[in-house]
């Protein structure tokens, strides 16, 4: 029964601390080789490295892959240690103490090295050897009482929790939850970051002081913001006559903005006034030439949405 109230309790105290139900809990069952974990530290690659009690693994947060170490070629303390500790040496090598030895590992080939005594004539591994210096990690902050050895934050926010008997526990990151706006709140953010001009269906941005609009349905030109005057593209570009209805626009460097419409697309060369084909028309347009959106994401691929499918 002890045993019960002590779990449960340990279970309790994170979702209270942290506020969050989504908490993973990895074990034995899940791969990991025993439940009792004493330093957790992340390589430059992503992956974790675990120590558990007598065994190394790494992780990428789904398994758990021991890694092969001959603690016969490790260094002996000649006295027993206070503690665990890592020290890095470069970007590449990782030092490792437990209470009775000293470890090597190259992050780059993630195995272990055993030239460890001719290394040890540097004075800051010497005072690591002597458990002087180097990185603790302890969990009592987080609540967890004895049961907790050790607690890491990785490179995404979210935390990870060693025990002594209960393997290991991973907090996520804590989301921002996202904010529902209302109608009134929504424009007033949209004119906060963009001025409203008005009289126009849609802008772009060109320069800062200077928009791309769609007048009316077909009508395109530039808008200055400072001198409150319009400039007609159509005027210099017969060809934007041919269009029915501009439904949007999506800068793609910062010559080109790809201009879209009920009946086709074009590239728009906003430093020379000059029209190119869109270079996938031909493509797209075998399923539909009525284009409702555009939008280039973070890795440069423009995503375009048409009325029958989206490419």
């Amino acid at each position: 029964m002890k045993h019960i109230l002590s779990s449960l309790l340990f279970g309790f105290i994170p979702l209270v601390v942290w506020g969050q139900t989504d908490i993973r809990h990895w074990t034995v069952a899940d791969g990991l080789p025993t439940s009792e974990v004493q330093q957790i530290i992340e390589l430059p690659n992503g992956q974790m490295l675990i120590n558990c009690e007598g065994v190394f693994c790494l992780s990428n947060g789904q398994t758990f892959v021991s890694i092969p170490c001959d603690r016969r070629q490790t260094y002996r303390l000649r006295h027993y240690g206070t503690s665990y500790g890592h020290l890095w040496q470069g970007d590449s090598l990782l030092w490792l103490r437990d209470f009775y030895r000293i470890y090597l590992f190259d992050s780059r080939t993630r195995t272990f090295r055993y030239d460890i005594e001719k290394r040890l004539n540097n004075l800051t591994l010497h005072q690591f050897v002597c458990g002087e210096t180097g990185t603790e990690q302890c969990a009592d902050s987080l609540g967890f009482g004895k049961n907790g050895t050790v607690s890491t934050r990785d490179r995404q926010g979210g935390v990870w929790v060693g025990t002594w008997r209960d393997g290991i526990l991973y907090l996520p990151p804590l989301q921002q939850m996202p904010r529902r706006l209302t109608r009134d709140e929504g424009f007033a953010l949209i004119e906060k970051n963009q001025p409203h001009i008005d009289g126009y269906l849609w802008q772009q941005s060109v320069t800062g002081d200077k928009y791309l609009v769609c007048r009316s349905l077909n009508q395109l030109g530039y808008y200055e913001v400072s001198t409150h005057t319009y400039a007609s593209l159509n005027e210099q570009l017969p060809q934007l006559n041919l269009y029915r209805y501009f439904v949007g626009a999506c800068p793609i460097d910062s010559s080109w903005i790809a201009v879209y419409s009920q009946n086709g697309a074009f590239l728009l060369n906003t430093r020379k006034n000059t029209l190119s084909p869109f270079p996938y028309a031909d493509e797209i347009e075998q399923y539909s030439d009525k284009y409702n959106c555009m939008a280039v994401d973070c890795d440069s691929h423009l995503w375009v949405g048409t009325q029958n499918g989206m490419f």
